[in-house]
């Protein structure tokens, strides 16, 4: 019962991730002011503000593609952790510390996936 628990539990937490980059990389790619505006403050060129809405955009739509699931986890995670370097250079720190929340969430759904792969391959041994 637990481990159904804790699908559904999983399922909802890339529901609500999935959602989250979808929305926000389609922010930086239709060019939305607040999202352009903080890749120049940062010092960015606004072509990044567009790839990194792409990866964004692929990472939320490839998390529930089971074959695409861990390249998406990685490439999330990788902006993520490129938006927590700029931040720390910046001294943002409550952005800081949202960041290293979606990293956390991220791998918990990493790990979570990687165990169910490595449990469904040793059952069919």
């Amino acid at each position: 019962m637990a481990s159904k628990s804790l699908k559904i539990a999983v399922m909802v937490l890339k529901g609500i991730l999935s959602a989250n980059f979808i929305m926000v990389g389609s922010m930086k790619v239709i060019g939305a002011e607040d999202a352009v505006g903080m890749f120049v403050h940062y010092g960015y060129p606004i072509w990044f503000c567009m790839v990194v809405g792409l990866i964004e955009i692929a990472g939320g739509i490839g998390l529930w593609i089971r074959k695409l699931a861990n390249y998406a986890l990685f490439a999330l995670m990788a902006i993520m952790t490129g938006a927590l370097v700029t931040h720390i250079l910046f001294e943002e720190y409550v952005s800081v510390l949202i960041i290293i929340v979606y990293l956390l969430l991220l791998m918990a759904v990493a790990f979570y996936d990687r165990s169910r792969s490595v449990r469904r391959s040793a059952s069919l041994d």
